[in-house]
């Protein structure tokens, strides 16, 4: 623990370190304290320097500032999925941020999970995810195929879904009708699967 009130001064006077704040003032205090002659840094004297530097920035909040680049928040959003026609094969469910790419272009998908069809339902959860707007599509893929089956105008054969429940007329589901935004922490949607 340091105790300031007890440090040896060392050290006379306040510095007086115009313009400088946080790690550059603890610098400059080491680099002033070797021009002054001293070839060799009191541990006491900086012992009592990093003390105070670590209480001021604690109490201007150094212990919230976010590291650059991540997200301010993630969590976990569960995809809940019901209706199923029956238990074969497996549900792929997809996740987007582009409306470009939903729901065809699995491959510009944020996320991808398959997952087994028990009691005509299934859960797929995607943690670790960062708060934000998305989308989810889903298909009940009954031969195992990694694809969806369609005849030959293109209508899926196989069960499809996708957020909100959004509906395709004369074609997929937009983004715009299933985008959601996801709160970054836990959230529950719910897709029924739907026959064509």
């Amino acid at each position: 623990m340091c105790d300031l009130a007890h440090t040896p001064n060392r050290h006379s006077g306040n510095d007086n370190i115009p313009g400088r704040s946080g790690i550059f003032a603890l610098q400059y205090l080491i680099d002033k304290h070797l021009q002054e002659g001293n070839s060799v840094v009191n541990l006491d004297f900086m012992n009592a320097k990093l003390c105070a530097l670590l209480l001021m920035l604690t109490l201007c909040g150094f212990s919230n500032i976010k590291p650059v680049g991540r997200s301010s928040s993630s969590g976990t959003l569960l995809v809940e999925l019901a209706n199923f026609r029956n238990n074969r094969g497996k549900v792929c469910v997809s996740l987007f941020n582009q409306k470009d790419a939903f729901p065809k272009s699995t491959e510009k998908a944020v996320r991808i999970s398959y997952a087994t069809i028990i009691g005509f339902k299934s859960f797929v959860f995607f943690e670790n995810l960062p708060a934000g707007e998305y989308a989810v599509s889903a298909l009940h893929d009954e031969n195992d195929n990694k694809k969806m089956d369609t005849n030959i105008l293109g209508i899926p054969k196989e069960g499809v879904g996708a957020s909100n429940d959004a509906k395709g007329h004369l074609g997929p589901p937009r983004y715009q009708d299933a985008k959601f935004i996801f709160n970054g922490s836990k959230q529950t949607i719910h897709i029924d699967i739907t026959y064509i």
